[in-house]
């Protein structure tokens, strides 16, 4: 699923597609806010421009609280669980590039492990989480 580039404006008189592209931060401020739904045909949820000055780029999401009907492709469902809450399906985020070429390299060294390098490599990660959590208790016990 894609992130959501496309919006309808609705004013009084009209309705309008608006694309990310065509919108900037001052355009939603001052035009847009509170009266832009998602396009997806049979949905009525209501959507926010967000812009993303590290990326250097916008993006619509949801408004606070709103939710996509049953049978929009942005649906997601909260699902609680013991250890919380959590969204159901699928949710798109925005990734640097650092970002998105660390978890490349994560992928690849799994595909070309054996089951014997990944059971290595958990209990090494099990180990080291245990040194942490044992120098923070010790930090908080010296204070």
């Amino acid at each position: 699923m894609a992130s959501v580039d496309e919006v309808i404006y609705r004013s009084d008189t009209n309705e309008v597609k608006v694309n990310v592209e065509s919108m900037s931060a001052k355009d939603y401020e001052e035009k847009y806010r509170e009266n832009l739904y998602c396009a997806f045909t049979g949905c009525e949820a209501k959507m926010s421009y967000v812009y993303d000055s590290k990326l250097n780029r916008g993006y619509f999401r949801n408004w606070r609280h709103e939710q996509h009907s049953a049978d929009c492709d942005y649906f997601t469902a909260n699902v609680k669980s013991k250890s919380g809450s959590y969204k159901e399906g699928e949710v798109f985020g925005i990734l640097t590039k650092k970002q998105k070429y660390a978890s490349l390299d994560r992928a690849f060294d799994l595909l070309s492990m054996t089951e014997e390098e990944k059971n290595e490599r958990r209990k090494e990660e099990k180990n080291q989480k245990k040194r942490k959590l044992s120098i923070l208790v010790r930090s908080l016990i010296q204070k």
